[in-house]
């Protein structure tokens, strides 16, 4: 299939979705004028097409027509004279860096150059009509993209991207354009996160990165969470100009930290990261001792935050189902948009609170996670790269699979490997899905600071109301201690514990008899 076929039924697709006449007219524009002319300027078949172009062809609105008048048929004309000599002299060319030089060569200060590099311009968009789907690759792509990213015009690089996306999932181009999720942490280990140039503490810090990294093993995001801090640490070490620190060095350093407004609890972490680099350094014999080891900070009593009363779930259920009803069947594109992302959020806001999920966790959830025949959902979890990863199955109820399989079913981006994913078929990064916990907890009319992390709170503490075992719980919440599970998140009033007690020890009601 053609380039000009496929996008005449990718503008008829959009026409069916819903879109406005007006917003095809406007996709429709971009992907004419400057998509089929960056095929011509990447595609590695175009160079060989011109060289056997007899007749120019030429390209207006929705059409492409070879009767043009003579001057566009003259300038077009010495265009392909001179690209044919070139092409003799250099077969590899490259059709972008061709035309830059000879627009600037022949256009630029020529008097007619505007008429002439319009002639040009509309001729490779011609021929840009002309290319084959399937013979683009990913390479291709990503050239184009670039391209189009670099220009001015707004919206066409966004719109190349899902008409191609479209391609992929009716099968006329072979690779998949999907977004792919940048790691979080792969900043952490470019060489000038720590810092440019030579420093005796920065040069320690890389011997620890790596050391976290290839022999401790650890995973990307226990290493960022430690170097974000020791970068702090040792670029203070350094401009100092301290080599041996003592505990009197590091509490000037946290001294200073509490000046510039750290909380206890973070200078507290700050301490324990260090701990572990200092003993890194006396293992390695660079240090003889290390100083933070007797160091000890006060922390005030730490707050854990909100969570959610079981009528408060049921509320913000309640509510995006609501949400979900008013514009369900809607054909309008705008109202399409907020049913997927009520839907979507409806099956987000269960997930979390039903089945324990960290927001790491459905950030990085896919589809293949989903076992269908067994109705249930593979967590990979925090822990250790590889070997020592951890992760769990997590059986699904009917309520909670009906929400699933509904939110599937608008999703329209099966190409897409991540689970949970934008309208527009972007997978959600952290912010973003924090963000729609929040504001729709909100929306729901609760006025409670609720983020992912305190909806996995609040299904451990309503999973004890209801009775469950601890190390059942445990193993839902991936916690590797049953105190961890018990202390941090299964917060209970004393009159709740007393009737979780009643209703699960084996003794209880005796004493009523």
């Amino acid at each position: 299939m053609k380039y000009q076929k496929a996008l005449e039924m990718y503008l008829n697709d959009l026409e069916n979705g819903g879109y406005s006449g007006k917003e095809i007219l406007r996709k429709g524009g971009l992907l004419r004028n400057w998509l089929s002319y960056a095929l011509t300027l990447y595609h590695p078949g175009i160079p060989g097409v011109l060289v056997k172009i007899e007749q120019p062809l030429f390209y207006y609105k929705k059409r492409i027509y070879s009767d043009a008048g003579m001057a566009k048929r003259e300038a077009v004309g010495h265009f392909l004279s001179v690209f044919r000599e070139e092409r003799e002299k250099i077969k590899r060319i490259s059709m972008a860096s061709f035309l830059d030089e000879y627009l600037k060569r022949f256009c630029e200060y020529d008097s007619g150059g505007k008429q002439k590099s319009e002639a040009i311009l509309s001729f490779c968009r011609a021929v840009g009509f002309g290319v084959e789907m399937q013979t683009l690759t990913e390479k291709v792509y990503m050239q184009c993209l670039d391209y189009l990213n670099s220009l001015t015009i707004h919206h066409a690089m966004g719109c190349s991207r899902l008409f191609f996306i479209h391609c992929f999932e009716n099968g006329w181009v072979r690779f998949n354009p999907h977004e792919q999720r940048r790691s979080p942490y792969v900043r952490t280990f470019e060489p000038d996160f720590i810092g440019a140039g030579p420093g005796l503490w920065r040069d320690r810090l890389r011997e620890y990165i790596h050391y976290l990294r290839f022999e401790r093993n650890l995973s990307d995001g226990g290493i960022d969470y430690q170097v974000r801090k020791l970068k702090v640490f040792t670029a203070w070490l350094d401009s100092q100009g301290i080599k041996q620190p003592d505990i009197d060095i590091i509490k000037r350093f946290f001294e200073k930290k509490k000046k510039d407004g750290v909380k206890d609890i973070t200078i507290n972490k700050y301490l324990y990261i260090a701990r572990y680099f200092f003993n890194f350094l006396v293992e390695r014999r660079v240090m003889k001792s290390n100083p933070a080891e007797q160091l000890r900070i006060k922390v005030r009593e730490h707050t854990e935050g909100e969570i959610l009363t079981e009528l408060e779930v049921n509320q913000v259920i309640e509510y995006l189902e609501n949400e979900v009803y008013k514009v369900k069947g809607a054909k309008e594109i705008g109202k399409m948009k907020i049913f997927f992302r009520a839907v979507r959020d409806l099956c987000l806001f269960q997930v979390f609170t039903f089945t324990g999920m960290r927001l790491s966790e459905a950030r990085g959830a896919k589809l293949t996670d989903i076992d269908f025949e067994k109705r249930s959902i593979k967590i990979t979890g925090k822990g250790n790269r590889g070997y020592r990863q951890k992760s769990r199955e997590i059986l699904i109820n009917d309520y909670l699979w009906k929400s699933i399989r509904r939110y599937l079913k608008v999703r329209n981006y099966p190409g897409q490997q991540y689970l949970w994913i934008s309208f527009k078929g972007a997978p959600m990064g952290n912010s973003g899905i924090n963000k729609i916990i929040t504001t729709r907890v909100k929306q729901a009319g609760i006025d409670k600071k609720i983020s992912p992390h305190r909806l996995r709170a609040t299904g451990t503490s309503l999973y004890v109301k209801k009775g469950m075992d601890p190390f059942s719980l445990k193993t839902l919440m991936g916690h590797q201690s049953i105190a961890t599970t018990m202390d941090k998140y299964a917060r209970l009033t004393e009159d709740e514990l007393r009737a979780v007690w009643k209703k699960t020890n084996p003794l209880a009601g005796m004493d009523d008899e």
